[in-house]
């Protein structure tokens, strides 16, 4: 009876322990689990701590402008042109190009079209240099750029930039070209413009400078409005007014074409010398060939074109409005140095100049 009470307690006794050691071995396992858990997670933190989160400003995209050329029958004007669709190309702008037949009324319905179509800058190759500060201020309402090409607006800060030719330079360089031409001096007509442009007034000022005291005096200036036939139109009589004229300083191509036309309809070739500012392709081939028009002065429209558009892309990717005015020389060409200019004009301007295309 004895023997069995004891086995009964060191029974229970050993089933007491066993309880105890489970006990114990499932704390050890929970305690094990939760200092795994917490040390994931402090190492999880860790690694998240260490990448911070990444930010930047959102993309602007590819910019949109409106580039406007004066009018689509003139070389020049059209070369502009390519010159904004190749610095699209180039500096990668999506260019919408749009002739304004060079109507004020017509440069700023453009401008309207553009902005309402969210356009974010307007280039203008402006007629009138005062009346194009009224759509540059439309493209400010907006937080658009607006640039002047070809042609200096008289109020240059209300533009991103104004890219144009260097005119009084250009001028200069006709007058020199006359009185290399004409050595003797004599009389010569000068034709004007009959609306007002600084652009214009450089190539004026810039000739009267370059013939002073040399001989060369002129009798007369004839205004027109920049066509071939106006001008010739307006020259005709000029030419039996003055029948000892012996140069013509016409400050554009097309009036020097029409120049040309009343010059040979009157028999003077042969004794009138024409010097053109523009030396475009059919003005480049009258001097290389023979004709009255011996020489001229080269301006690079299509180059300043493409300068015009990085200039706006640079402004759009930076946001750094310089509202600079910038010049490109222009050059004398002759019937030498012709061929060189009509095979790439790019070259000829990086040739006989310090610019270069960027």
């Amino acid at each position: 009876m004895k023997t069995m009470k004891t086995t009964r307690k060191n029974l229970a006794i050993i089933l007491v322990l066993a309880l105890v050691l489970s006990l114990m071995t499932a704390c050890g396992n929970k305690t094990a689990d939760s200092g795994d858990s917490k040390e994931a997670e402090t190492t999880e933190k860790q690694q998240d701590t260490s990448k911070p989160e990444e930010t930047s400003e959102p993309e602007k995209g590819t910019i949109k402008i409106g580039a406007c050329p004066a009018a689509s029958d003139v070389p020049f004007f059209v070369d502009l042109g390519k010159g904004f669709e190749e610095g699209g190309k180039k500096y990668g702008a999506d260019v919408d190009v749009q002739y304004t037949d060079r109507s004020i009324e017509k440069e700023i319905s453009l401008t309207d079209t553009y902005l309402s179509q969210g356009y974010n800058a307007v280039v203008m190759d402006t007629v009138d240099s005062a009346a194009v500060s009224g759509p540059a201020k439309k493209a400010a309402d907006v937080d658009a750029l607006f640039a002047c090409a070809d042609t200096i607006p008289d109020e240059p800060k209300l533009m991103t930039v104004s890219v144009s030719s260097d005119n009084e330079q250009g001028g200069e360089a006709c007058g020199e070209l006359m009185k290399k031409y004409l050595p003797d001096g004599g009389k010569i007509i000068m034709q004007t413009f009959d609306y007002s442009s600084r652009t214009m007034d450089g190539r004026y000022d810039g000739f009267k400078n370059a013939i002073k005291d040399s001989g060369l005096e002129i009798v007369e200036e004839v205004s027109c409005d920049g066509s071939r036939e106006n001008f010739q139109n307006k020259l005709t009589p000029i030419l039996s007014k003055y029948p000892d004229v012996v140069g013509i300083y016409c400050t554009q191509g097309d009036p020097a074409m029409g120049a040309l036309t009343a010059v040979e309809g009157a028999g003077l070739q042969d004794k009138i010398k024409i010097i053109a500012f523009d030396v475009d392709a059919e003005i480049g081939d009258k001097v290389k060939n023979g004709s009255a028009i011996v020489a001229g002065v080269a301006q690079f429209p299509k180059e300043i074109g493409m300068k015009t558009i990085y200039e706006l892309t640079k402004a759009w990717n930076t946001g750094e409005i310089t509202n600079e005015i910038i010049l490109l020389p222009i050059l004398p060409v002759e019937k030498d140095t012709v061929d060189e200019l009509q095979a790439d004009s790019t070259a000829y301007l990086e040739k006989y100049s310090d610019y270069r295309v960027d």
